[in-house]
């Protein structure tokens, strides 16, 4: 069988805060909406700037970690695998299924707000909260 590789990385800021909930099997799910940006400029000079959206899915211990520091405007850093879902209209949605996210500004929350989501790896250097449910 030929390898193959199936990896999304995006930076852009949250859409909207994230949409945690438990799936009917107990299961935690957040997810959120990032914006990235492309800018360019025409034959003619013009600086152009266009927008795209992301739907980002995170499960169990990193979307309960997502339901406290994604919201909205926060410039984020996500990594994950691409999918694509077929809806009830036969279309598709594409959505990142996150592996790791890494929150790029500061989330202004005390750190007693934040410390029952422990054990999975917080850690802030400067003004960057890293996030990774690598570990159990």
């Amino acid at each position: 069988m030929a390898r193959s590789l199936n990896r999304g990385q995006i930076i852009g800021n949250v859409v909207k805060d994230g949409d945690y909930r438990l799936t009917p099997q107990n299961t935690p799910i957040c997810v959120f909406t990032v914006a990235t940006n492309r800018n360019w400029k025409t034959a003619a000079g013009e600086q152009k700037e266009e927008a795209d959206y992301h739907r980002v899915v995170a499960w169990q211990k990193l979307a309960e970690i997502c339901s406290q520091l994604i919201k909205k405007g926060v410039k984020v850093y996500v990594e994950g695998r691409m999918s694509n879902k077929r809806l009830a209209d036969g279309s598709f949605a594409h959505e990142i299924v996150a592996d790791d996210i890494i929150v790029l500004e500061r989330v202004n929350r005390p750190i007693d707000t934040i410390a029952p989501i422990l054990p999975t790896i917080i850690t802030e250097v400067t003004e960057t909260v890293a996030i990774s449910k690598e570990v159990n």
